[in-house]
């Protein structure tokens, strides 16, 4: 059976008031949770509720012997370290989605620049080819004025 005296003492630690536990949990009233501990009665899915609440193993509203209580310590870090295994392994599968969508950016910035860098040559080019037929242009006309001039 558990123990809810435990929850009081939490509470204080933690400085969180019986009314927002209520509220946390479903009690409406500070006094439904006085009553609840008093009476040391719950639902399990409400003792999950305080407990994960408070920061505490779902063990610890129990009255369990050390070794027990060591075995269920022992167990809780080994969820918990297979939930941080998972983690990291999500935080891998992200940095390896981000990493592929910057590789794939810099093989767009690549070619982009590679483009970039073609379209200002043949600028250069075209600008060149003007000049050339300005000074054609200009030499025509020169010549044009020296005919007319005989």
């Amino acid at each position: 059976m558990a123990n809810l005296s435990i929850v009081r003492e939490l509470c204080k630690e933690k400085n969180i008031s019986l009314k927002k536990l209520g509220e946390e949990i479903g009690i409406k009233t500070p006094q439904g949770v006085q009553r609840m501990i008093n009476e040391n009665s719950t639902t399990i899915d409400r003792l999950e509720r305080i407990a994960k609440l408070l920061d505490v193993p779902i063990w610890h509203f129990f009255d369990l012997d050390p070794e027990k209580k060591f075995k269920a310590s022992i167990l809780e870090c080994e969820n918990k370290v297979i939930e941080l295994n998972k983690t990291i392994n999500d935080l891998k599968l992200d940095l390896n989605k981000w990493e592929t969508s910057f590789n794939a950016r810099d093989d767009e910035v690549n070619f982009l620049t590679e483009k970039y860098n073609t379209l200002e040559k043949l600028f250069k080019e075209k600008s060149a080819i003007v000049e050339e037929y300005k000074d054609l242009i200009k030499n025509l006309k020169g010549l044009t004025d020296t005919d007319a001039n005989r």
